[in-house]
């Protein structure tokens, strides 16, 4: 997979529930740990994870309010990079929303949308220099495509278009 490429992932999340009450931060943590540790299973080696427990509905606690974590904010991705010493601009966010696209826009670093979950109700609003995947299993092919420091560039076949996915 994208770590066999030598790529890092890092995993962040928006945990909204933390400040509604429906879960607390302990609960929010280990199920965000417990999404990293399948996985690992699975083949990706997470490197780290972060989530947001803010939701900005909620106006009271420790959680409620703006915040700078929450996506679109790229709070959570620019304090893993910094732990991490990885470098934003030759990074890549996947996502399967809009919500995640902006964040790592808004981080400076390039974005994919995946058309699984929220992600194929988004198709139309796709930024022409976003990348668009049926699933997260076509990455590694993409990414070897185009290799590193080449996500801006789109090459021939590569480009979206109504009757193609990618």
């Amino acid at each position: 997979m994208v770590t066999r490429l030598g790529y890092p992932v890092l995993l962040v999340t928006n945990q909204g529930w933390v400040a509604t009450g429906r879960i607390t931060f302990r609960e929010a943590d280990e199920a965000t740990g417990g999404l990293a540790r399948h996985l690992r299973r699975a083949g990706v080696a997470v490197l780290d994870y972060a989530f947001c427990p803010h939701h900005p509905r909620v106006t009271t606690g420790p959680y409620g309010g703006p915040c700078a974590c929450r996506k679109p904010e790229p709070g959570l991705l620019l304090r893993l990079a910094r732990r991490h010493a990885i470098d934003l601009g030759r990074s890549l966010m996947v996502g399967d929303s809009l919500v995640d696209v902006e964040a790592g826009r808004r981080a400076g670093t390039h974005a994919a949308l995946v058309l699984t979950g929220e992600g194929s109700r988004h198709r139309a609003h796709v930024p022409d220099d976003v990348w668009v995947l049926t699933s997260v299993a076509d990455l590694p092919a993409r990414l070897g495509e185009n290799g590193a420091g080449s996500f801006g560039k789109r090459k021939a076949g590569l480009r979206k278009s109504p009757a193609s996915p990618t």
